[in-house]
């Protein structure tokens, strides 16, 4: 039997119409009605005893909760949060989705109420993680559309956010490829002011990168051994040997010889 008005709520919780109703149901539905609250909009038996509460509490709330009976299906949790943007004068119908989470629907309320443009991360397919950081980024007054990419990882995600707050452009290494560690020894690189084009391609592993950046930091020819087709273990020989050759170099003159030495390529080699 359907409700239609609080007249037939009271009196049907006298009859049998409760036992439709779970215990829990039951005891909050009669104590309901004696509160005198209408109970025609809330009182079905798919509703839990907490969704009965919420719904009737959003009832005598001082916004439009309309939306919230109409998409009552859905989760608590996520009515929850939708609540809370009600409550912060949001009501959009695009967000009364279960492709949506509580913690989603909380990164979109804090931007809204922060005024930022939430367009760039009210993807349902985002993880929270990102919309955390494109939101901060956004509030911070970065431009952060180039990190909109629902493939990066939150380690990842950290890395690059570092990078950035440091000051850095960090939306070229804003995809997948890259890993964490690599994505570090590139941060370390801007942060001292090298030129990083020499191993910032994803295709160096972070071993291999550390050694190109380690050379550049002690300003050897790192175009010897930068190509990520060189094993990292010669990569390794070859920039002890360079370094050697520096040190060689240094303590020939300071013993009054000229140290000479040349790398010739070898024919069939990488």
């Amino acid at each position: 039997m359907k409700l239609t008005t609080s007249l037939n709520a009271n009196h049907l919780v006298h009859t049998d119409w409760l036992d439709q109703f779970n215990k829990q149901q039951q005891n909050y539905l009669r104590k309901c009605v004696e509160q005198g609250i209408d109970i025609s909009s809330f009182a079905k038996p798919e509703y839990s005893q907490l969704k009965m509460k919420f719904l009737c509490e959003a009832m005598h709330e001082p916004y439009d909760s309309s939306n919230l009976f109409h998409y009552a299906h859905l989760d608590l949790g996520l009515l929850k949060a939708l609540r809370r943007m009600c409550m912060a004068g949001v009501d959009d119908l695009k967000y009364y989705s279960d492709k949506y989470t509580y913690d989603k629907l909380e990164e979109i309320k804090l931007g809204l109420v922060r005024k930022v443009d939430v367009s760039v991360y009210d993807n349902p397919t985002f993880p929270t993680v990102l919309m955390k950081f494109l939101r901060e980024l956004l509030e911070n007054g970065y431009d952060a559309k180039p990190y909109a990419n629902p493939q990066l990882t939150s380690q990842q995600i950290k890395v690059l956010g570092h990078g950035i707050y440091n000051g850095f452009d960090m939306s070229k290494y804003a995809i997948e490829e890259y890993k964490p560690a690599q994505l570090r020894e590139i941060t370390n690189g801007l942060r001292d002011g090298l030129d990083v084009s020499k191993y910032d391609d994803y295709r160096f592993t972070s071993d291999q990168m550390k050694y190109i950046r380690k050379g550049l930091e002690d300003r050897l020819d790192v175009s010897l051994y930068a190509n990520y087709e060189i094993d990292v273990t010669h990569m390794r020989h070859m920039y002890n040997l360079l370094s050697a050759i520096k040190i060689a170099k240094k303590s020939s003159k300071a013993c009054g010889y000229e140290f000479e030495y040349e790398f010739k390529k070898v024919d069939g080699t990488k």
